[in-house]
């Protein structure tokens, strides 16, 4: 009877260890599955990576060089016309063409007079 219980036992821990390990197959099934899913978006986004690396090659080929100086500056010139302000009042809207107030201060207008 004793040596019955044991064999019993032994056979329930193998069962659990066959469970056990089923599971994990289970598991590994769905993590190879996940893998491969996430593998072929990355092979598709470096497809899509690799042509936008030729497009931009293609583009600097063309031979049009922007001088990013001069860009900003110009940029850093035309943004206080560019925007709507938030509150009327908050700032001072100038109009994009010099008035006549800027004339006056302008060394042009001052070398006139004399």
């Amino acid at each position: 009877d004793k040596r019955m219980q044991q064999l019993n036992k032994q056979v329930q821990e193998h069962q659990a260890t066959v469970v056990r390990i089923n599971s994990l197959k289970e598991e590994m099934i769905q993590l190879d599955t996940r893998v491969q899913t996430i593998v072929e978006q990355l092979m598709s986004e470096r497809e899509q990576l690799d042509e936008i690396v030729q497009q931009a090659k293609k583009i600097q080929n063309t031979g049009h060089k922007i001088d990013t100086q001069m860009l900003l500056s110009y940029a850093s010139r035309v943004a206080k016309h560019t925007l709507s302000p938030l509150n009327q009042n908050s700032w001072i809207i100038e109009p994009p063409i010099p008035q006549d107030n800027h004339m006056r201060m302008s060394l042009l207008f001052q070398q006139d007079k004399l």
